[in-house]
């Protein structure tokens, strides 16, 4: 395939809002094809809304439902047009959220920051297929819906024939305001979307991270890698995570020291004087440049919390037999620097099964109650020994 866009279309009714998704492609011939992708639709609530409200909430289920496939098809899809047949609501999308009441204001806010506002289009409401979202169908009728299945005609035509935007008929009342043309272009993501959380041992996170990668590569056609993986690409794989959690978390720091300038002293890391090295790693710069060190000793990595760093130290706590706090952290810090790293070792030592099966302490049988004869005491004579003669 040529070029492969991704078209959602939403819509509401007082009874129901949703959205559905298509994908268009074009192959090298030139020929434009649709497919049904994925649909979703809710019910109105019971508290009254007004029509373009629940435009809006309908709106709102389409950038979510381009947030998930922007990740699912990261790197595959060429661009994303989001289509709505409610002028007021493209109205509240282009606009400045700020303007709105509270209801209009959040929920324009997710919109904007899932999707750009100039992503989204007018389409008229007889040619909107979410339209029979909103009405319903019975399954006889839909099975042989081609609008349901593949879209509208124009869908299939060439960009010349969509739907034009139209704003006539919005009134002083919506306030409206005239936009200034933003041309926006949208660039496939490169970032392998891999969940942190989603792993519990640190080998496999860095396995499966390079599989994906081969993966990915494979479908570019950029390389045919094989075989087993080596040590250069399970070294790259960890520069990768180290990389990901770093921006995740000291994203503003990095930015101004691959800039020349300074952090700022409120930071996290200022008192580390950090410094970013070759690999775009936030490394602490340190006072053994002229050491006879390897690099990473000389200038370990900083690793905030995260998952990651905790896999990192639960991989160094295993490889030397399960050791303690001090020798755990001794051996992270070979190669990385956590700040308040020893809290952060003992949180994670303390969470490991082997070391807690051997850290427990057998149970302490409890004693029964002493009998009477022992804590009350007899009177003078009460309790005396004779032989048989008195004596």
């Amino acid at each position: 395939m040529d070029s492969v866009e991704i078209h959602i279309f939403s819509d509401a009714s007082i009874v129901a809002y949703g959205a559905v998704t298509y994908f268009r492609y074009v192959n090298s011939r030139g020929e434009v094809g649709t497919s049904f992708e994925i649909s979703k639709s809710r019910i109105s609530p019971l508290k009254k809304l007004s029509l373009p409200r629940l435009e809006l909430m309908g709106a709102l289920i389409a950038a979510r439902l381009w947030k998930y496939l922007s990740k699912v098809f990261c790197g595959l899809v060429d661009g994303v047009f989001l289509w709505t047949d409610s002028e007021i609501c493209l109205c509240w999308i282009k606009g400045s959220a700020r303007e709105w009441k509270q209801f209009v204001s959040h929920r324009v806010l997710e919109i904007q920051d899932c999707t750009s506002p100039d992503r989204w289009k007018f389409c008229p409401y007889l040619e909107n297929p979410a339209d029979k979202l909103t009405r319903g169908e019975n399954s006889h009728t839909l099975l042989n819906d081609n609008v349901w299945w593949r879209g509208p005609v124009w869908l299939r035509g060439s960009g010349n024939q969509w739907p034009r935007q139209k704003f006539e008929r919005v009134t002083d009342e919506q306030k409206l305001e005239k936009l200034n043309t933003c041309v926006h272009a949208i660039l496939p993501q490169t970032e392998i979307i891999l969940d942190e959380n989603e792993f519990s041992n640190l080998g496999k996170m860095l396995r499966v991270t390079l599989w994906v990668k081969r993966f990915i590569a494979k479908l570019r056609k950029k390389t045919c890698e094989s075989g087993t993986l080596t040590a250069e690409e399970i070294k790259e794989a960890e520069e990768y995570w180290v990389r990901r959690v770093q921006l995740d978390n000291y994203c503003s720091d990095i930015h101004l020291l691959k800039k020349n300038k300074p952090v700022p002293p409120h930071s996290k890391i200022y008192s580390l004087v950090p410094c970013v090295d070759d690999r775009g790693i936030l490394c602490v710069k340190g006072r053994l440049e002229q050491a006879e060190l390897f690099h990473n000793e000389k200038h370990p990595a900083i690793l905030p919390k995260s998952k990651f760093t905790d896999l990192i130290i639960m991989s160094e706590h295993v490889k030397s037999f399960h050791s303690g706090v001090v020798s755990t952290l001794s051996r992270v810090r070979n190669n990385f620097w956590i700040p308040r790293g020893r809290q952060v070792v003992k949180k994670v030592i303390c969470e490991c099964l082997i070391c807690k099966k051997y850290a427990l302490k057998p149970a302490k049988q409890l004693t029964g109650q002493l009998p009477r004869d022992r804590v009350v005491e007899s009177p003078p004579f009460a309790v005396v020994g004779i032989d048989f003669t008195g004596a």
